[in-house]
């Protein structure tokens, strides 16, 4: 069951049959869907196999799924092109609404319903500002699981989202200019023992940058339990940056080994 999860999106791979099965179910899902659904071209050729299975090929246009029958996949390049801009938009309005890391408080709920553990708010408690940077992820489409496959930690920590970002296959990690790098609106933001004595001790998404100067969307500022937008220096405690590139879709190719 787990590993059929896990490849349910993996449209391009040919698994066992019931992990076919459940990328078939996941495809026919945004057919039926009320909102307006987008699609690959991968997928759109998936799906026109799957619909002549059903017999079901004259019931369904294109449309009905956000397909631009003349762009191609022009729609969902258009969303992928501006997905940065978007999380820092969503990272900034949630930020501004000073959420409680407390299960009293709806908004952290909200944050913390990927994560299955059962103490799950205690373990995030004062601890969360990584949850924020994947749940506003999340929030605009750039969709991860809660752990990489194969990976020890899950993206509920700093590590995790360090680790990531210098995969091979990622290339997102950036030193601060480093080859002239210049931190931007929408990239992660990793500190180096901003709060603790420890090493990639906290994380937000950039708002905007100006000489030495950044604004930055955060979950837990400063451990305080609270989320808030808060003005850091280039020039203090920071490891580097994670520029997640607009056009990356998790597409998974290794063997996944269920931990």
């Amino acid at each position: 069951m787990l590993q059929a999860i896990f490849y349910q999106e993996a449209c391009r791979q040919i698994q066992e049959p019931y992990e076919e099965i459940l990328k078939d179910a996941v495809l026919l899902q945004k057919v039926f869907s009320p909102a307006e659904q987008y699609i690959t071209q991968t997928e759109k050729g998936r799906l026109d196999q799957v619909l002549q299975e059903l017999g079901m090929t004259n019931e369904f246009e294109i449309e009905n799924v956000g397909m631009n029958t003349e762009a191609g996949t022009g729609i969902v390049q258009h969303r992928q092109e501006r997905r940065r801009l978007k999380l820092a938009e969503c990272a900034e309005r949630l930020a501004k609404q000073e959420i409680i890391g407390s299960s009293e408080d709806e908004r952290f709920r909200e944050i913390c319903r990927y994560w299955p553990d059962s103490n799950i708010y205690t373990v995030l408690k004062a601890n969360w500002c990584a949850a924020f940077v994947y749940h506003c992820c999340m929030q605009v489409g750039i969709r991860l699981p809660i752990r990489y496959p194969n990976q020890t930690y899950r993206l509920a920590g700093v590590g995790a989202w360090l680790d990531w970002s210098r995969l091979p296959e990622m290339g997102f990690f950036h030193e601060d200019r480093q080859g002239g790098f210049e931190p931007e609106r929408g990239d992660l933001v990793v500190y180096e023992k901003l709060l603790t004595d420890d090493s990639h001790d906290h994380i937000g998404i950039v708002l905007s940058c100006e000489g030495d100067h950044l604004i930055v969307a955060e979950g837990n500022v400063d451990n305080l339990n609270y989320s808030g937008i808060v003005h850091r220096s280039r020039e203090y405690c920071i490891l580097g940056y994670i520029r997640i590139s607009d056009d990356y879709r998790f597409d998974f190719h290794g063997e996944y080994r269920p931990i």
